[in-house]
């Protein structure tokens, strides 16, 4: 299904970002924090999810290549940037539903942590909404 809403950098949602970049020192072990946003510029519409309009819209990691780069394992992400000091969690809750415009843009902050860092920037590690579809409001 084609969809307007995505995931971006900024919150005037124009800098897409279709694999979450990182890049950390090799053997140190500082978090690094970073910070996305969800929406869409479409008008008139809403992000919900599909198999449940009651549940919330939830967002996860998908790993493309679990064999390379970093696991999703290795992030947290929360709603808030003093949430990451004490989540736990892989996945994200973000609302029954999502309207659309950049003002009602979801901010989404992640943490990596590894005791090992890497190089580069991970490029097998994406956001996905499981049950995510979009309609009209």
């Amino acid at each position: 299904m084609t969809t307007t809403f995505g995931f971006f950098s900024d919150a005037a949602l124009t800098i897409p970002v279709s694999i979450i970049p990182f890049q950390a020192t090799p053997g140190v072990t500082v978090d690094v924090d970073a910070s996305f946003f969800f929406g869409s510029l479409a008008v008139g519409k809403r992000a919900f999810n599909r198999v449940n309009p009651a549940n919330q819209l939830t967002i996860t990691f998908e790993d493309l290549n679990p064999a390379a780069g970093v696991n999703a394992t290795d992030f947290v992400v929360a709603n808030s940037l003093i949430g990451l000091d004490t989540s736990i969690v892989q996945s994200l809750d973000l609302g029954l539903e999502i309207l659309s415009g950049d003002a009602n843009a979801v901010q989404i902050f992640v943490r990596y942590t590894s005791l090992f860092g890497f190089t580069g920037k991970d490029t097998g590690l994406q956001f996905s909404l499981p049950n995510g579809a979009e309609g009209s409001q």
